[in-house]
């Protein structure tokens, strides 16, 4: 992954490969009669005591602005609004039909990355960076002035804002028909987040039990997980969206 870090930004390194050994891969590999035809309900506890919540994308509120839309994935308190500015992180998708500046969020720090579209130019402060691959992710502060140029149409994009307390990591990844472990670090009190925001996956928590389904446009949420899991696409090739944070 190319990874930058703009004026004020934090370093992009947070990405561990925990790996798996096979016996944990091929525990996973359950026939179609053991995977759970839904997944999870909005607030389970396996074994471990991992929570997982998956988000459908009907729940996720979708607010339209001069310039386009954002989809928001997942914001924590749960109560808490990007008016107040009282969250301690926010997970979202904006669609970027035209040029336009970014809202200031002084507290915040930002993580932003190209999914669909030829990318944008983003302004921050004095300094500018080209984005124009999924694998680019950028950082700067929130309460940075920053403007984005799009360099040829519509674009989609995923940003990740943390209080500027916390540690974060944002990425995409491509995900085969075949289970891999997802990259994260196993931090006391972190946050783990998987957007299908593609295609399906299929995600296994823990050996031995029933696979989780992310359908397209959903989120599943994982808190304190003690194990890496391990994530599939559930037809074909594709990528999808990871990313956690942690204090």
């Amino acid at each position: 992954m190319t990874r930058y870090a703009m004026p004020n930004g934090v370093d992009n390194s947070g990405v561990v490969n925990s790996g798996v050994d096979s016996n944990q891969v091929n525990s996973c590999s359950v026939d179609s009669n053991q995977v759970n035809s839904r997944g999870v309900d909005s607030n389970q506890v396996n074994s471990r005591g991992v929570a997982a919540k998956i988000i459908p994308a009907a729940t996720m509120p979708v607010s339209k602005w001069a310039g386009g839309e954002t989809r928001q994935l997942a914001i924590f308190p749960v109560n808490a609004t990007v008016a107040a500015q009282d969250f301690q992180w926010r997970f979202s998708s904006a669609t970027v039909l035209q040029d336009g500046a970014f809202t200031q969020f002084p507290k915040h720090q930002r993580l932003l990355a190209l999914r669909q579209g030829a990318g944008f130019t983003l302004q921050v402060d004095a300094h500018q960076q080209q984005v124009h691959s999924q694998q680019q992710v950028l950082r700067f502060a929130g309460c940075a002035h920053s403007h984005a140029s799009l360099i040829a149409g519509a674009i989609v994009d995923i940003n990740l804002m943390v209080d500027a307390s916390l540690q974060a990591n944002l990425w995409s990844a491509n995900c085969t028909t075949e289970f891999q472990p997802w990259p994260s670090p196993l931090l006391t009190g972190a946050t783990l987040l998987i957007y299908a925001d593609q295609a399906p996956l299929e995600i296994c928590l823990e050996p031995g039990t029933p696979l989780l389904q992310l359908a397209v446009g959903e989120v599943l949420q994982l808190q304190s997980p003690q194990q890496p899991c391990l994530v599939r696409a559930a037809n074909a090739p594709c990528t999808a969206v990871f990313a956690w944070l942690a204090p």
